[in-house]
């Protein structure tokens, strides 16, 4: 266990054509970007993080790509035994789940975590980690996540997650197994749909499975939330969504192949008591083709389709995705590695 600095830039870039009605030019573009260090057992890390962009929003809400973020940024600050136990304090985006990860990869929609449940980052926050990574062995990673933070928009959010690798045999490249899920509670969040005089609770649930042999994937996944809030006068407000996700891919050499089918529902009402929730349903479609030039790189074109009962939408779209990370070891705590003799 060594001294270090570490950094990582991480982007994504779209530019494309909406084909309903008078063809219209989407474009998005995201930098999450961020910088640590680690002295021994102690790290510090922050990260920055701003997006931009013009394209459609379905009537669910859900934007054309995952790139509209207004500016954003974590602190923290916490203590990490060997890469397997991790506490940390801080402003810290704890709600992005591995669920999350697992159905987007690859993937340039938000389409599959429509139903996350998010808030405002705020100070305080916390997170206990631990996690066990093998190379060779059935079990390839285990990982428990607790985490809690104090939101922007004074409500209070805390998340359980866990995953799971599996390997069907101990070779190094055998077909492997990845199960996660997660729990989300939000407590005073205000209302998404309608004015409510009080707050509400959100409580969420996610979960994917991902199975990985050699050029061949699948992935199946599920997010829900509801919320409920209630006025002072007791008439109950509630706002509920679902999105589930089928997948494919294959990555032949350095190309990548992807397909996904995302169905998203929503149901909301103002008042439960006088007046059944109002459902509307969307199925969402993305096609794509990609080639890495480079391990850290992935320039794809595809295809994104919306089929609702709010609109229809086409999309083409040109995307570019990149994931650059290094570590610089410097030596405070730790000793020089000795100097070979001649």
């Amino acid at each position: 266990m060594g001294d270090e600095f570490s950094w990582n830039i991480n982007n994504i870039g779209v530019a494309g054509v909406d084909l309903a009605n008078d063809p219209t030019a989407i474009w998005g573009l995201k930098l999450d970007t961020g910088a640590g260090a680690r002295l021994d057992w102690f790290f510090t890390q922050g990260q920055w993080e701003i997006g931009d962009g013009q394209g459609f929003q379905s009537p669910l809400g859900v934007d054309s790509f995952d790139t509209l973020a207004p500016f954003e940024y974590t602190l923290s600050v916490g203590l990490n035994y060997d890469d397997t136990f991790i506490v940390r304090l801080g402003r810290h985006h704890y709600e992005r789940t591995e669920v999350e990860g697992l159905l987007n990869r690859n993937g340039f929609q938000a389409s599959a975590n429509a139903a996350n449940v998010a808030a405002p980052l705020g100070w305080p926050g916390g997170e206990l980690l631990v996690q066990i990574e093998k190379d060779a062995w059935a079990l390839r990673n285990l990982m428990f996540n607790v985490a809690y933070y104090y939101g922007g928009d004074s409500s209070h959010m805390g998340i359980l997650e866990g995953l799971v690798s599996l390997a069907f045999t101990e070779e190094e490249n055998a077909p492997t197994l990845t199960l996660s899920g997660f729990g989300t509670v939000r407590a005073e969040a205000p209302g998404a749909e309608f004015d409510v005089a009080a707050d509400g609770t959100i409580y969420g649930q996610g979960g994917v499975a991902v199975f990985d042999y050699d050029l061949f994937s699948a992935t199946a996944g599920v997010v829900h939330r509801r919320g409920d809030y209630e006025e002072p006068l007791n008439p109950t407000a509630v706002e509920e969504r679902f999105a589930g996700t089928v997948g494919i891919g294959l990555e032949p050499s350095d190309f990548v192949f992807r397909g996904a089918y995302t169905f998203l529902s929503k149901a909301f009402t103002s008042d439960l008591d006088l007046e059944p929730p109002t459902g509307l349903n969307e199925s969402h479609f993305e096609l794509s083709a990609g080639y890495r030039p480079l391990d850290w790189m992935l320039i794809s074109i595809g295809y994104r389709g919306i089929r609702g009962d709010g609109g229809d939408a086409d999309q083409l779209f040109v995307g570019i995705q990149s994931a650059l990370a290094g570590e610089v070891p410097f030596y405070l705590t730790s000793p020089k590695p000795a100097q070979a003799v001649d």
